[in-house]
């Protein structure tokens, strides 16, 4: 890379990153080259490419799509590039903000070292995600017992589980022998069908159970709080099952979640040690002082009156120490810097007290402490730190430079309405929707009775008066209200596909119920009015005036620095993705 293009610190920011991503893929060919210096290669394309298609389709990755990701890549080096130009890296607000990143991701790292990674072992998250993303769908016959039941009927219960068992094995239907005798009847209706089980971490005994289980087995009776539960499993598959990397954070999160108390202490024990160590101590004289000034300062004093007070505060006081530690020193000065930070969190009778008062401050000071241990624990050298204050750098200049080149977009009335005219037939308008006559019964049977009666001449509506199951429909004679794609299941579906008066059925609905329906009316879609449509209109027009000029400048950049794409590499690429 050329000095003459960055700064010290991005030139450390793109070398890391080259040398990260050549660690990543042995692929080291250029899919584009940017002027001179800077290129993408297939390695770094690769790696960024596949966050992408983790989320799409099978068979959906086209020439299309990658070229769009590159086109992004691209898009976004230009940017960086000229960011850096102009040393956007080094503006003071640009500092501050990675001062304050730097700390946060220096204690996030500590946490993981000296927290997390002693409360949730690899070899846990491994378990997990060997039975993570598997759906087991399984049948429940649930045979309650009295909490306050005596032995005979814990006993009787255990001996009804037996014998149900043995009508299994027996041949008999378990999902007959659920709906005559599971005491759980919502999944009795269903033949003992429960909702699909994932495994969690929540020590509940019958997914515990099902995990142990394999295709077709029969399950010993169980014991859960509410009584005996037989298990049949019926299927076992995967379900958009992930890589152990793609996955390793979330489960790892997830584990930790479930041990919060544990967790906790931990932490607690930890911080006390580190507030041990360095001696840190609380200067009692100083803060007794400066409560009772909080208290003797007329009430009511908004909190930019309190600060001005303590600024005028003589400068002997102000560099009187608040807290002292081996390391670590806070003085009254110091504080002040700290109070203007606490503005919107904290009030004046927060100072007032000296408990309260040490409480305000003891999360900014044992942030410090945790700040200056992982200093010492040499973890703002390590490589993975780097590369994301490296990253971070550069996100937060591509965004910087992203709005400075969109900049701002204040339409005024005449452009919103032209805009809202050009785009009105497109982009505002209504949803095509279609007006349906309906007979919603229970059985197929009597769906094709009444289908052949409407054939042979019955009125539809004098039907549905007299038969239809939807609530509140009878008295309308089965019509149902204009609605979209999307709504009334099948029935709906098929309505899209049909002509007017044209009638079709039956039609199985999410409660297995059957459907006749007749078509009455087809609603166009036609333009929203502009009143009830500025607040989108504005936005819309914002967001083509700024991807304008993003692509402006874009194409101005291509030719200035010049910009070339391999297309072989590229075509080599799709078709790579097409075979997996």
């Amino acid at each position: 890379m050329s000095k003459r293009y960055f700064s010290p610190s991005a030139f450390l920011l793109i070398a890391l990153l080259s040398i990260g991503l050549t660690q990543c893929s042995r692929d080291n060919r250029t899919v584009a080259q940017i002027g001179t210096h800077e290129r993408i290669t297939s390695g770094e394309f690769e790696k960024s490419f596949a966050s992408l298609i983790e989320k799409l389709e099978p068979g959906t990755v086209d020439h299309e799509l990658i070229k769009g990701h590159l086109d992004d890549l691209i898009e976004s080096r230009l940017i960086m590039l000229a960011a850096y130009d102009k040393k956007l890296d080094q503006d003071s607000v640009m500092l501050e903000k990675m001062k304050e990143f730097k700390r946060r991701t220096l204690i996030d790292q500590l946490w993981q070292n000296e927290i997390v990674d002693y409360i949730v072992g690899e070899q846990e998250i491994r378990d997990f995600y060997a039975k993570s993303d598997i759906q087991i769908n399984a049948r429940q016959i649930v045979i309650y017992v009295d909490a306050k039941g005596d032995s005979t009927e814990e006993m009787a219960a255990l001996e009804k589980a037996n014998d149900l068992i043995q009508k299994v094995k027996d041949s008999q239907s378990f999902s007959r022998l659920a709906r005559q005798y599971s005491d759980d009847r919502k999944t009795a209706r269903k033949g003992g069908e429960m909702e699909p089980l994932m495994y969690r971490l929540d020590d509940n005994t019958i997914t515990e159970a099902a995990f142990n289980m394999k295709k077709g087995e029969l399950s010993e009776p169980i014991r859960t709080k509410s009584g005996y539960v037989l298990l049949m499993v019926d299927d076992i598959q995967e379900v958009n099952k992930r890589t152990y990397e793609a996955a390793y954070d979330g489960m790892k999160k997830y584990i930790l979640d479930t041990r919060s108390k544990e967790t906790e202490e931990r932490a607690k024990a930890y911080v006390d040690t580190l507030w041990n160590k360095q001696n840190a101590a609380w200067n009692d004289e100083t803060i007794d002082t400066l409560t009772t000034l909080f208290r003797q300062w007329k009430k009511g004093q908004n909190q930019l009156v309190l600060i001005d007070s303590l600024e005028a505060l003589p400068e002997d006081f102000k560099n009187r120490m608040v807290f002292t530690s081996n390391e670590q020193n806070l003085s009254v000065a110091d504080l002040l810097v700290y109070y203007k930070k606490m503005l919107a969190q904290y009030n004046r009778l927060a100072m007032e007290n000296k408990k309260s008062f040490q409480r305000v401050l003891l999360t900014e000071l044992r942030y410090r402490l945790l700040q200056d241990q992982a200093v010492r624990d040499r973890l703002d050298r390590d490589e993975q730190f780097i590369k994301k204050m490296n990253d971070k750098v550069k996100n937060d200049v591509i965004s910087q430079k992203r709005r400075q080149i969109q900049g701002d977009v204040k339409p005024t009335e005449d452009e919103l309405k032209t805009y809202y005219e050009e785009n009105k037939d497109t982009r505002y308008i209504t949803q095509k929707k279609v007006e349906i006559q309906e007979i919603l019964v229970r059985s197929e049977d009597l769906a094709n009775e009444l289908l052949q009666r409407i054939e042979a001449g019955e009125d539809f509506g004098e039907l549905a008066e007299k038969y239809t199951t939807r609530k509140g429909h009878k008295e309308k004679k089965g019509m149902v209200k204009a609605f979209g794609k999307g709504a009334m299941g099948k029935a709906g579906e098929k309505a899209f596909e049909m002509s007017v008066g044209e009638i079709a059925g039956p039609l199985s609905s999410t409660d297995n119920k059957q459907a006749i329906i007749k078509l009455i009316g087809i609603i166009e879609p036609e333009p929203r009015p502009y009143s009830a449509m500025v607040g989108t209109v504005r936005r819309d027009f914002i967001t083509d005036v700024k991807d304008k000029r993003m692509a402006d400048w874009v194409a101005e950049q291509t030719e200035v620095r010049g910009v070339n794409i391999n297309e072989d590499l590229l075509e080599a690429i799709r078709k790579a993705h097409v075979q997996n």
